[in-house]
């Protein structure tokens, strides 16, 4: 559906007496990342509890013997031997990943344009654009399908603009989400389960010291490279942020995009095509009370909406970074089973706590300290420059990383293991606490794909 632009869904939609969601979007985007990124929203949830479940459970068998193992020796170990095998990472992040496709939400009352506005009846068509601004007031949260073309298109701009303006004092309802996201969560997922998966997966004990150096050599180039690559997701994300703010800031009625103006007026088939800049013009002065009023609405309220929904710290949810570190904890209890499966449970245990710290707070933590410093370094500059601060960023998320671990290590040789691990927890988790202050004190956004807010009821004088 959104896909082809030029087809029209009519036929799907269906009456309904509350509208949960208003999804705005640029049909001029991608739009493979705008299903990327509605797929996370409405699936993510799903795939990460099936693949967990999934996870859980073939580490419990591998544990018990009952899947096939090798000989595997751990890094901070190499004199130990296990039988040891990668069963819960791989067949964790594969039922995830088919999870997040296949799955069906439960069925939510969404208004999308191409199929609430039937394209094919003139006057059907005028009926339903004159009443998108009833549609946006009984709208109990708004949903953004963010790309760079979003703030050069009228429709989408007054569309969100207009939600504000029916909606204030409930501005947590509006959730922006950067159709970049998508990738960017799928590109750290995988490259967090391959770097995890390497732990399991070689044995230290058949490495001679040779072989060792160069291999940990070549994982220090890797994870170098991957935090490299993952910088490079985050400044690319807060330098469209700074530019959208800059768009908005001088946000002009007669410079933003309209697609009929683009055509001439005329449909590819020779049809003759309405001005929405003629219509959207009557609707903004009804609302808003004159243009002026509108261009001043969308470059204060709508940038500063717009801003602290995206975040101008932090990329990810606190949710999503516990979603895309799962790898790296379904890789650990694969080293725990290896454990529990020698008969050495109490070992197995401390790698069991180490596996949630990295997860609900290791993990997070290093994404959530590097998205800062993609804010920091968001500028672009010349090829060789930007490249070398790119390098620089992954560097520094290795070291980030390395600290981590160091207090781990610091922490494992001054106290009893249990003891160790335990405290590593609270160390972590309250570091995360202090990166994520807002998120932590319960201010993050209210929007949840599968539940919906208070209604809005639908007043007078709201058509166009």
């Amino acid at each position: 559906m959104l896909r082809e632009q030029d087809k029209t869904y009519y036929h799907l939609s269906r009456r309904t007496d509350e509208l949960k969601v208003f999804w705005s979007h640029s049909w001029h985007g991608s739009a493979q990342s705008k299903i990327l990124v509605l797929l996370l929203m409405y699936n993510g949830f799903a795939a990460i509890f099936v693949g967990n479940l999934v996870a859980l459970t073939a580490v419990a068998l591998s544990s018990y013997g009952l899947l096939p193992g090798y000989e595997w020796s751990p890094i901070l170990e190499p004199e130990e031997h296990y039988i040891a095998a990668p069963w819960g990472v791989s067949l964790g992040c594969l039922s995830a990943l088919i999870t997040l496709i296949i799955w069906r939400p439960r069925s939510t009352p969404i208004f999308l344009d191409r199929a609430c506005i039937n394209a094919e009846d003139h006057t059907m068509q005028m009926q339903g654009i004159l009443s998108i601004g009833a549609m946006l007031k009984q709208s109990e949260s708004m949903l953004v399908l963010w790309d760079t073309t979003f703030v050069e298109r009228l429709w989408c701009i007054f569309e969100i603009a207009a939600y504000l303006q029916s909606h204030k004092g409930r501005e947590q309802s509006l959730v922006v989400r950067p159709t970049a996201l998508g990738v960017s969560t799928l590109a750290v997922f995988g490259l967090t389960a391959f770097r995890s998966s390497v732990q399991v997966v070689i044995s230290y004990s058949d490495l001679d010291p040779a072989k060792a150096a160069m291999f940990n050599v070549v994982v220090t180039g890797f994870s170098i490279l991957f935090f490299g690559l993952t910088a490079s997701l985050f400044r690319a994300h807060f330098a469209s942020l700074e530019t959208m703010q800059a768009q908005l800031s001088s946000f002009s009625m007669k410079d933003a995009k309209a697609s009929c103006c683009s055509l001439g007026h005329v449909s590819p088939s020779g049809v003759p095509v309405a001005c929405d800049r003629v219509i959207l013009t009557e609707c903004i002065e009804k609302w808003f009370g004159s243009v002026e009023a509108f261009e001043e609405s969308v470059q204060t309220q709508v940038a500063e909406a717009l801003k602290k929904s995206m975040g101008d710290r932090v990329i990810f949810p606190r949710a999503w970074l516990v979603g895309v570190a799962i790898p790296a904890f379904w890789a650990t209890l694969d080293m725990a089973a290896s454990r529990w499966r020698a008969g050495e449970t109490a070992k197995g245990n401390v790698v069991l706590i180490r596996a949630v710290t990295w997860w609900l707070g290791g993990a997070p933590l290093v994404l959530s300290l590097a998205s800062g410093l993609g804010h920091i370094f968001r500028k672009r500059r010349q090829k060789v420059c930007d490249l070398a601060i790119t390098g620089l960023m992954g560097v520094l998320m290795a070291l980030m990383f390395a600290g981590i671990a160091g207090i781990q290590i610091v922490l494992e040789e001054g106290m009893q293991n249990l003891e160790a691990a335990v405290v590593f927890l609270v160390i972590v988790e309250c570091l995360l606490c202090l990166v994520l202050r807002p998120r932590c004190s319960g201010k993050a956004p209210a929007f949840d794909a599968r539940r919906g807010h208070t209604t809005t009821d639908l007043g007078q004088g709201d058509r166009c």
